[in-house]
């Protein structure tokens, strides 16, 4: 008697794809979606435009505490000038480095008009990126419109999140099955399954799961 071929279906990462027209049509409903977070305390030049294109902020002039910045997925935060309650000497820069520290999922954009002492280096490159202030509205556009469409990007938030488990000595094994059910889960627009995963583990890694649920997930549902 003939036994029958078993096949076990395995997805990757690779498996997601997303198309040029998906990914714009994503950004510009993102816009409307996602409220960003702007740290300084003078006016920020490009708002009126980036407004004008459907983007959302809120302002703050500044922050007494790095939970202030906990419900905004991407934050921008000026050099100068702020951060008083925080870091006397190092101002903007040692609050990029707290929000990178506690947040490390958040898109933390350092921006600055005026030149800086080299000691604040360390703090700023903690950021996602450093950008001038005096950049054209349109460069602003294109550039959020790239950190926007990655909180909510399926491949590199799941990359990032496999870093993180490997580091935490996660098998290899064990690190694929989680990504056939994340990508499972990403293709049917429910994640049930992958959430339960959380229940299934403990310690450091529940807590990568944890965040990871409670922050990622909720930008991912929020763009399918």
């Amino acid at each position: 008697m003939r036994i029958p071929k078993i096949t076990i279906t395995s997805y990757t990462i690779k498996d997601i794809v997303v198309s040029e027209i998906a990914k714009q049509q994503r950004i510009n409903d993102l816009r409307k979606k996602t409220d960003i977070l702007i740290i300084d305390d003078e006016d920020f030049a490009p708002q009126e435009f980036l407004e004008n294109n459907n983007y959302r902020f809120t302002n703050k002039s500044d922050i007494d505490n790095i939970r202030d910045v906990s419900e905004y997925p991407i934050i921008l935060c000026d050099i100068r000038g702020i951060g008083k309650k925080i870091s006397n000497a190092y101002e903007g820069a040692f609050v990029i480095q707290e929000i990178k520290k506690n947040y490390p999922e958040k898109i933390v954009l350092a921006y600055t008009a005026s030149q800086y002492d080299p000691s604040y280096n360390s703090y700023i490159q903690k950021a996602d990126d450093v950008l001038q202030k005096s950049l054209s509205t349109e460069s602003w556009l294109e550039n959020l419109d790239k950190y926007l469409y990655m909180i909510s990007d399926p491949i590199f938030q799941w990359k990032k999140f496999r870093n993180q488990l490997l580091e935490k000595d996660v098998s290899l094994i064990t690190v694929a099955r989680y990504e056939d059910i994340f990508v499972k889960s990403y293709k049917k627009g429910d994640f049930k399954d992958f959430k339960n995963l959380e229940a299934s583990v403990d310690g450091d890694i529940k807590n990568i799961f944890s965040k990871f649920i409670s922050t990622i997930l909720v930008e991912l549902i929020k763009a399918i």
